[in-house]
């Protein structure tokens, strides 16, 4: 087993037998959820050097997103979440045309496993984590053509995330929800020049921090 899925595994156990958590019958049909937050996202990149002369790093940015969440007991909930977040790609180096390549659309797609604690005083504080798949628009902007730079190429892969959060129960079925997830990335991303050759392969690591606060319905 490799080792943030054993650590994963562990800090999930942890949870569960914690006596915060109690209620692990499962319910059927389970109680569903439906959220729609505000985000910022830190990509928290030292950023790659994609040729001799242009370096690029990501800028913070704010986003959106929307979550379904179904509620198996009082203890435990799978959410399935898609996000939306359009950061800066700002370029350097004396191949650089402009300070800005202009954005990149980010949209990771999770799925997370979240275990909640009972109730203090007016919260309901809670861990989860699960696996996440983002997708990143091919587009190139000017900046980055005028540098040389006609496409990126991107292995797409899953990775972990992880985050907690606390829920705040408002009037009737209506819910407070704000919550900080990590997100690592390890992405290997290929150059391709004007002839269409891949010329140069790089990895850039993503270590990005998304703190969200919204609004869920309850049914």
């Amino acid at each position: 087993m490799r080792k943030p899925t054993l650590v994963l595994t562990l800090a999930l156990s942890a949870l569960t037998a914690s006596p915060l958590y109690a209620n692990l019958e499962l319910r059927w049909p389970p109680g569903v959820e439906v959220s729609a937050f505000g985000l910022g996202l830190e990509p928290r990149t030292a950023g790659l050097d994609l040729q001799p002369g242009l370096h690029v790093t990501l800028g913070s940015a704010p986003g959106f997103g929307a979550a379904l969440t179904t509620q198996w007991n009082d203890t435990l909930s799978t959410r399935f979440m898609a996000s939306y977040a359009r950061p800066e790609i700002r370029l350097s180096g004396s191949s650089a045309a402009s300070s800005s390549g202009g954005d990149v659309e980010l949209i990771p797609l999770s799925v997370l496993a979240q275990l909640r604690a009972k109730r203090f005083v007016r919260v309901v504080p809670y861990a989860e984590a699960g696996v996440t798949y983002l997708l990143v628009s091919s587009s190139m902007k000017p900046a980055l053509s005028a540098a040389g730079v006609t496409a990126l190429r991107r292995p797409d892969h899953i990775a972990l995330i992880a985050g907690a959060g606390l829920k705040i129960p408002l009037r009737g079925h209506w819910i407070a929800d704000l919550d900080a997830t990590y997100r690592p990335f390890a992405q290997s991303i290929f150059i391709v020049g004007p002839s269409g050759v891949v010329s140069k392969e790089e990895k850039i690591d993503v270590h990005a921090v998304a703190v969200a606060g919204g609004f869920s319905y309850r049914f």
